[in-house]
């Protein structure tokens, strides 16, 4: 007769014997001990865990011949053996009521990094033992943080976005800006901290127009350990610079003077304005209330009048601005031309030229002057004062250089100003366009009546 099943074996005669014999080889007892336990386990990162282990055996279990183990890769973490049990600091086993109903999990009180990984419990029962593994995966979730900076008008401004202290390493985080995603921002590698999780910065740049005063940025994360997406919105603090322009008069010895600091375009409207005399501050200054401008921003002027001697002649007045907007304080200088006497000449005459330039030309003033021969004239040529010092030119906003022209000299006088551009050889006459205008006023009598 062929047994089916049986490989080897192609016929077998039977006898009452030889039928025994066949039913002891058929029959295939199942496992003495059968551990079941789960292929993953969670726990949130300082807080406890239970790896779950269930067992059973073919009848009761005997607590004098069951032993329990526990393995966190190759270190034994806990075990019971024949009624005696131990664990390390901050894992227990079940009581031996919940061992002998078939439950051998392992309870950690404190999860740490250093707890994660593939533990392996095992369980013998007499001489049969079977094992199951399941592996311990962290959770942490992520804190967000961002550095709260102003942003300037026309400067490329960085928003950064911290996300600290999340497990696993796996995180989705990305900018908004009202509420609609900004692709053009970029995303450092995660960093391990020495507590196992992680940290990175999502930084988004830009350059900041005054419109966006008005919108609403946000960081938003996505992490396993969420229970809904974390999001932290920042308003954007918009700032704009101030420029500097001044005004000024010619000083006239014992003759009332006034230095105008024309301070434009700033926002908020706190600001420092203060004039300077050799780099001291000088009392008595008038600040006009800071105006609106259209664009939102302020504008104001800080006057101070005072009547010049000879010796001001080699100072150095100074308009000094601080404001939130200015990484250091914004400072212009000026000197004041003294108008000389004399006494050969019995009347002055002052010339001003002004240009406005928007576009960056190098300006040069030419003076052409045919001077009278007189046989008792010694101040008959005019003299040049300096021109305004400017600051670094804002591209879009209006310049005015200014060349103040005096002394004892004929009303005839020719002068001009000439432009070279970049790659240019020769400068040439600058005449009035949309880029620039020129204004010559007619020359006038000093008020001193000798100069």
């Amino acid at each position: 007769m062929t047994v089916p099943g049986w490989t080897g074996v192609s016929s077998l005669t039977l006898g009452v014997g030889g039928l025994l014999l066949s039913l002891l080889f058929l029959r295939t007892p199942g496992p003495k001990v059968q551990v079941t336990t789960a292929p993953s386990s969670w726990a949130r990162l300082g807080s406890g865990a239970l790896l779950h282990c269930r067992f059973t055996v073919e009848g009761p279990v005997a607590l004098d011949s069951l032993r329990v183990q526990w393995y966190l890769g190759e270190v034994k973490v806990a075990w019971y053996d024949r009624g005696r049990s131990q664990a390390q600091s901050g894992s227990s086993l079940p009581s031996e009521k919940e061992l002998q109903s078939g439950d051998a999990s392992l309870s950690l009180v404190t999860v740490t990094p250093w707890d994660k990984g593939t533990y392996k419990c095992v369980v013998w029962h007499g001489e049969h033992h079977h094992q199951g593994e399941t592996t311990l995966h962290l959770l942490a979730a992520p804190t967000v943080s961002i550095p709260r900076q102003p942003a300037v008008v026309g400067m490329k401004t960085s928003l950064l976005c911290h996300i600290r202290g999340f497990l696993p390493k796996d995180v989705d985080v990305v900018w908004l800006r009202d509420g609609q995603v900004l692709k053009d921002s970029s995303r450092s590698s995660p960093q391990m901290n020495p507590d196992g999780t992680f940290d990175l910065t999502l930084t988004y740049t830009f350059t900041p127009a005054r419109s966006d005063a008005s919108s609403v940025f946000s960081c938003h994360v996505h992490h396993a350990a969420l229970g809904q997406p974390l999001q932290e919105d920042v308003p954007l603090v918009i700032l704009d610079a101030p420029t500097i322009s001044i005004q000024r008069q010619q000083g006239i010895v014992d003759a009332e003077t006034s230095l105008l600091c024309h301070v434009g375009g700033f926002f908020p409207k706190d600001v420092d304005v203060a004039w300077l005399r050799d780099g001291q501050v000088l009392q008595g200054s008038t600040q006009s209330s800071p105006k609106r401008n259209q664009d939102g921003t302020f504008s104001l002027t800080l006057t101070y009048t005072f009547t010049p001697a000879r010796s001001d002649a080699g100072s150095i007045f100074s308009c000094h601005v601080h404001h939130a907007a200015l990484g250091h304080p914004l400072r212009a200088n000026i000197s004041l031309n003294i108008l000389v006497q004399s006494t050969d000449v019995d009347q002055t005459r002052r010339l001003i030229i002004v240009i406005i330039i928007i576009a960056g030309t190098v300006v040069i003033i030419i003076i052409s002057h045919h001077i009278n021969r007189k046989k008792d004239c010694r101040l008959c040529s005019p003299d040049r004062g300096e021109g305004s010092q400017l600051q670094d030119p804002v591209p879009g906003q209006p310049v005015t250089v200014q060349s103040f022209i005096s002394g004892s000299y004929p009303r005839q006088l020719v002068m001009a100003w000439l432009g070279k551009r970049a790659r240019k050889k020769e400068p040439r006459p600058l005449q009035n366009s949309d880029a620039h205008s020129v204004l010559i006023p007619v020359p006038s009598w000093a008020m001193d009546g000798k100069s």
